[in-house]
């Protein structure tokens, strides 16, 4: 494999800071994350230090990360910038990098006054498989490309069918535009269905909507005996505000409940692990993820009743100026398009919804995708 470059956008972190800070109690923002092998567990992680509550002498750090186990391990490796930086066996600790780092295994590149990380693989016998806002060739700043999911890469080849041969990941097609993980369609901005899918963020659990099991079997007939009778004349709203207070109620917003649920199943690197929704129903905790994806579900079974007309689907951001990232579902039929927040116990249009909450509820088409 020739040497290859590709271009990280500093400004469209992976993880915003505080989400970070929450998860690892690292201080900083994640601007992507680095594998030296396709299948590694472990990697590395684009620290952007610059807003750090500690002044540090460099911009980013990479530090070195056990996905399985969701912490750094060994020491950061300082970015400073106009300097290359190579990480490889022989310029650092062999016994604090993963093992399937080579000699000289990839370079890392500050240009401050672009704000891009410039990012090489140097020949290495593994290949170096990127997860952030990336482009190959050098990019004017309007035409950065989000690349995310399991198949993301620097490598000469794509290697997507040792990814379905590897990892139960198939690729997008009809009528998965996302593709499936394990069996489970990967749900995201215009999957048709939530139902027996799989939901997941960045460092998060894969959660799978486990609508066939007896305990959301079982809730779904509690919200369902909850409705009146069907009426022509029942606003779409008036159902809608419905289907998020009952998700809010029965997944109460708990971020370290939530947290001590979930941490056994977080992103494992390329071995991800799954948790069925009716775990977090059981626990009767969630955050907004987790309320957005079950306020989707009942707006689907609503759908399928009768009540409804339109399609539901479940959408995130992050907002980079609030070091945040947020979850929620949306309805839309031929007339409207509403935002069901949950958490934010708000269904509206995108712009009333913003004016409630102060959240931008708006997504780039070009950089959304939920897994």
């Amino acid at each position: 494999m020739g040497d290859q470059t590709v271009y990280l956008d500093t400004s469209q972190p992976l993880v915003p800071r505080e989400e970070f800070y929450d998860e690892t109690g690292i201080d900083g923002a994640v601007i992507a994350d680095i594998k030296a092998s396709y299948e590694a567990g472990q990697g590395f992680l684009v620290v952007d230090r610059r807003d750090s509550v500690m002044p540090y002498e460099t911009p980013f750090e990479l530090v070195s990360y056990d996905f399985a186990a969701g912490e750094g391990t060994g020491t950061p490796i300082p970015v400073p910038a106009g300097k290359l930086v190579v990480v490889g066996r022989d310029g650092h600790g062999a016994a604090e990098l993963p093992i399937t780092v080579s000699r000289r295994h990839f370079g890392l590149l500050y240009n401050s006054s672009a704000d891009l990380l410039e990012l090489s693989d140097l020949q290495s016998a593994n290949g170096t498989y990127v997860t952030g806002t990336v482009q190959r060739e050098r990019p004017d700043l309007e035409q950065l490309e989000r690349v995310s999911g399991m198949i993301s890469m620097l490598t000469g080849t794509l290697m997507e069918e040792a990814a379905v041969k590897r990892d139960g990941y198939e690729l997008p097609s009809e009528p998965y535009p996302y593709g499936k993980y394990r069996e489970h369609h990967i749900i995201g901005r215009y999957s048709d269905s939530v139902k027996g899918g799989v939901y997941g963020t960045w460092g998060s659990e894969l959660m799978v909507v486990d609508d066939e099991s007896l305990q959301i079997q079982q809730l779904e007939h509690e919200f369902a005996e909850s409705l009146p009778a069907r009426d022509e004349t029942l606003e779409p709203r008036t159902l809608l505000i419905t289907a998020g207070k009952f998700a809010a109620r029965t997944l109460a917003y708990d971020l370290q409940a939530t947290h001590e649920l979930s941490k056994p199943h977080f992103d494992g690197g390329f071995d991800m692990r799954t948790i069925a929704l009716s775990e977090y129903v059981r626990h009767g905790v969630g955050v907004c993820r987790h309320q957005a994806v079950l306020t989707a579900l009942l707006v689907e079974n609503m759908i399928e009743r009768g009540y409804l007309r339109g399609s539901v689907n479940v959408e995130r951001n992050s907002e980079p100026d609030l070091q945040s990232a947020h979850a929620w579902a949306v309805y839309r039929d031929d007339k409207t398009e509403l935002i069901i927040d949950p958490t934010n116990r708000v269904v509206d249009t995108r712009a009333r919804a913003h004016q409630r909450t102060g959240w931008d509820y708006t997504v780039d088409e070009a950089t959304f995708l939920a897994i």
